[in-house]
């Protein structure tokens, strides 16, 4: 299988993923943003790849959610700010794109994981629907998304293993062939 198919193939995944029904936040949106900021040469495709990738998936679970609160989400200005996170996310890859090791890849998951934790709870605060307006209600609302946390750095450091560890596979198996 060629190097181009098999990201394909595993961002194809990743994005099923994404839309499988998952507790609470197991969900690997924020491995895909890093990876492609970490392993894609051209910084376009680093950026819009993942990001395509999600806005697709945003898009399907939209006309398939009877809820109609992920329309709105979608429709309303909201879902600008968790993209911006996303590409946060991507950069935080660009920047270990030369020294990509075991620690460089758990360091920066987990920065992502607080970075998407701080803003997007943040954002939840400031819609005022449910917390109040003050310093306890934004405190308020960090502590109940607390078990949030966990299980998001969990799936993402899932899908990062995975991601990474397909694209060494990948680049060993070059190097091997050239030997």
């Amino acid at each position: 299988m060629q190097q181009k198919n098999l990201f394909f193939f595993i961002f194809l995944l990743v994005i099923a993923a994404c839309r499988l029904q998952h507790f609470y936040n197991f969900a690997p949106v924020l491995a895909m943003g890093f990876f492609g900021g970490a392993v894609f040469r051209s910084r376009w495709m680093g950026y819009a790849f993942p990001l395509f990738a999600i806005l697709l998936s945003d898009i399907a679970l939209a006309a398939t959610n009877a809820d109609a609160s992920f329309s709105l989400f979608l429709t309303s200005g909201e879902f600008l700010f968790y993209y911006s996170i996303y590409a946060a996310t991507t950069f935080i890859g660009s920047r270990i794109s030369r020294r990509i090791n075991v620690t460089s890849v758990v360091g920066g998951m987990l920065t992502s994981v607080l970075l998407f934790y701080i803003v997007s709870n943040f954002i939840v605060w400031a819609s005022g629907i449910a917390y109040l307006p003050t310093f306890d209600g934004l405190m308020l609302c960090y502590a109940k998304a607390l078990p949030f946390l966990a299980p998001q750095f969990v799936g993402n450091a899932i899908a990062a293993t995975l991601l990474f560890g397909a694209y060494y596979a990948v680049q060993n198996q070059k190097t091997a062939i050239k030997a």
